[in-house]
């Protein structure tokens, strides 16, 4: 075999060799996996007075704003500043424990953030509750309730403290 016979084989051989190098690359690589999106979760706590109550994750009480419509947030400003509203993150979803039989659902606020929604009414905080299951909030004003497994808020009145002589 002459010079130029063998450095032609040895460019074939390299150019097969690239190209068989090349499709194992590709069927080696590995697809990158989807990152399930954020969830906020809502669940229950038991408080002595009041019963079954919806909490979020981490136990804080969530409220009900009677003056609310359905899927709309009437709470902004001042209102939100006391009582923030319990926020989906961007792309999130909300689940909820197997003992809630209460819809949930989000509703978008009118700043464009999203909202969680239990049986379509948006949920809140209260800003004086510093602990999972305080509950400092529950007939604030006569318009702020928690909310009991069915979504349904929970008129039991706390009791009263007794005044410091």
């Amino acid at each position: 075999m002459n010079h130029k016979m063998r450095v032609l084989a040895g460019v074939l051989v390299v150019g097969l060799l690239t190209m068989a190098l090349s499709g194992c690359a590709q069927a080696t690589a590995v697809p990158t996996a989807t990152p399930a999106p954020p969830a906020v979760l809502v669940t229950v706590a038991k408080n002595p007075i009041l019963g079954d109550v919806l909490v979020d994750g981490a136990g804080m009480t969530l409220y009900l704003y009677t003056k609310d419509s359905p899927n709309v947030s009437n709470c902004s400003g001042t209102c939100a500043q006391n009582w923030p509203p319990y926020l989906v993150p961007s792309g999130g979803i909300v689940k909820g424990s197997s003992t809630i039989s209460a819809s949930l659902s989000t509703i978008q606020r009118t700043d464009g953030t999203v909202q969680v929604a239990v049986n379509g009414m948006p949920v809140y905080y209260f800003i004086k509750d510093k602990v999972a299951g305080d509950v400092f909030g529950q007939g604030v004003g006569g318009i702020w309730f928690v909310l009991d497994t069915g979504g349904n808020k929970v008129t039991t009145a706390l009791p009263t403290a007794a005044p410091k002589p």
